[in-house]
């Protein structure tokens, strides 16, 4: 028993450790400079700052640093509980921020759980008992997700086909 706890434990650990990487790369690598949009208009994409500002400020906010480095303040400061404060103009501390919105997000979560289970585990159960039947068929809701996703797209090509409003390359309808 202590085995399995230590693998669920490193496995956890490992997920949230990739979780942060992915995220803090494509942040880093997709969403532009936030410097620089942080003093861009809106309407028509001008910068009203110079370049020496925009690199003082980088600098300020360790954002000249590279990859590695900066990756590694942000989880060691994770770590001490400082997530950091927004680059608005406000300068916010992202902890408060989230602190506000917690309430509301952990009253959804719960109502969502409450819901699945509530309507999930009958559906479940009544598609258990009439197993391969009309009943079990129509019983969508207990699927997974990914397994409606892909019936709903096949009978949506087919319906498109048949309006004569698709090609049918993406699914073969039989």
């Amino acid at each position: 028993m202590t085995r399995y706890l230590v693998l669920r434990i490193v496995r956890w650990v490992t997920g949230i450790c990739i979780v942060l990487f992915v995220t803090y790369a494509m942040m880093f690598y997709g969403a532009g400079d936030p410097v620089r949009r942080m003093y861009m208009s809106s309407s028509d994409s001008q910068m009203w700052v110079d370049e020496r500002m925009i690199e003082a400020l980088r600098e300020k906010y360790g954002l000249d640093k590279p990859f590695p480095e900066q990756f590694k303040n942000y989880v060691s400061g994770l770590l001490v509980g400082d997530w950091g404060r927004t680059l608005s103009q406000e300068r916010r501390p992202v902890w408060d921020m989230v602190r506000a919105k917690l309430p509301i997000s952990m009253q959804l979560g719960l109502a969502a759980t409450v819901l699945i289970t509530v309507v999930g585990i009958p559906l479940g159960v009544l598609a258990a008992l009439h197993h391969n039947r009309p009943l079990d068929s129509t019983i969508v809701l207990s699927r997974p997700s990914w397994l409606a996703t892909l019936a709903s797209s096949r009978r949506l090509n087919r319906w498109r086909r048949l309006a004569g409003r698709s090609s049918g390359k993406i699914w073969k309808a039989r």
